[in-house]
């Protein structure tokens, strides 16, 4: 089978037909500009929509990064684990089918909605928006999981743990940061030279591989939160896994950060979080996210003047370093 980047509306067709669905294909198109998969939208002449993906050996965004083919697997196992609580299933996509062999995972399609990457560009979050996210978190951590289902979904842990704790701080990593802006190398070496802040990201990334108990997105920020008419769901959790909720509190907090949200939204975001959690440890892996998506592959769409990366690096220190 051809990969799904390559599907033209024939080949949806067939596609459908053999997992017994409608068929009639009008359109086969992308669903959204993703880092890890490709994502297409199915489109029949009867106006009903279907949303596929698969995943493959690499990065669909960065081919040159490989990466776990399995990981549409765990991202249906997420799912499969987070719609058993109620008021998941209506924040969540329907899975109507997974074919392991070929990595193609079929859900029913939310509609046309807008992710929150806008937010890098100067849109702000509002309340209610912002509420709804830190209290479908808050659901995802309170889920019940069996006692006999395991979720580590440890290679792309690995992969994470790598670009999140690894290779950003490392002398040389493949990226020519002073490409990015100017002096930025400067700045990188500021954190690499400060030996607490080194460690601490080190014990971070050690507690981010540790097993947990508690069902975790994994990679919750603004583009895995979708808004289809005026109502917010989450997509896209295939670095998800049972681990420590701070994690996912963290990665939330530093993107509000990262958009330039002030302390008010971010202190409105964890009072609206349903449930305990350790502020402190939720800082520090918000310091770290902060840090790899300036010195990472991962780059954000946010201001890259020297002056900015500069405060942003300060926080970093001021969050991981207590």
């Amino acid at each position: 089978m051809k990969a799904l980047r390559d599907w033209n509306t024939e080949d949806a067709d067939q596609y459908l037909k053999s997992l017994g669905l409608d068929t009639g294909v009008r359109q086969i198109s992308s669903a959204g500009d993703g880092n890890m998969n490709c994502t297409q939208r199915i489109v029949l002449s009867n106006e009903k929509s279907y949303i596929l993906k698969q995943s493959s050996d690499f990065c669909e965004k960065y081919p040159e990064v490989p990466a776990p083919i399995t990981r549409l697997k765990e991202e249906v196992l997420f799912y499969d684990l987070a719609r058993v609580n109620p008021k998941l299933k209506d924040v969540t996509p329907n899975k109507i089918s997974f074919d392991e062999k070929n990595f193609l995972f079929l859900m029913e399609d939310l509609g046309q909605g807008k992710d929150f990457s806008s937010l890098y560009s100067g849109d702000r979050i509002s309340q209610v928006d912002l509420k709804a996210i830190a209290s479908i978190l808050s659901e995802i951590h309170n889920t019940k999981i069996s006692k006999d289902v395991v979720f580590d979904n440890h290679e792309m842990r690995k992969l994470n743990h790598a670009h999140m704790y690894d290779i950003p701080l490392q002398a040389e990593n493949g990226l020519i940061l002073d490409e990015i802006t100017p002096g930025l190398n400067d700045l990188k070496d500021m954190l690499v030279k400060n030996s607490d802040y080194t460690q601490r990201v080190k014990e971070l990334g050690e507690m981010y591989l540790a097993s947990g108990d508690c069902l975790v997105h994994g990679d919750y920020y603004p583009n895995s939160w979708l808004k289809c008419d005026e109502k917010i769901f989450i997509i896209d959790p295939e670095f998800g896994f049972q681990g420590v909720k701070e994690f996912d509190i963290g990665v939330a907090i530093a993107h509000l950060y990262l958009s330039d949200h002030d302390e008010e939204i971010v202190d409105l975001f964890m009072e609206n979080y349903q449930g305990d959690f350790d502020k402190l440890l939720s800082l520090q892996f918000a310091g770290v996210e902060i840090m790899r998506r300036i010195l990472g592959y991962a780059q954000l769409p946010i201001k890259k003047d020297l002056e900015n990366l500069k405060n942003l690096f300060e926080l970093s220190m001021k969050l991981v370093i207590v």
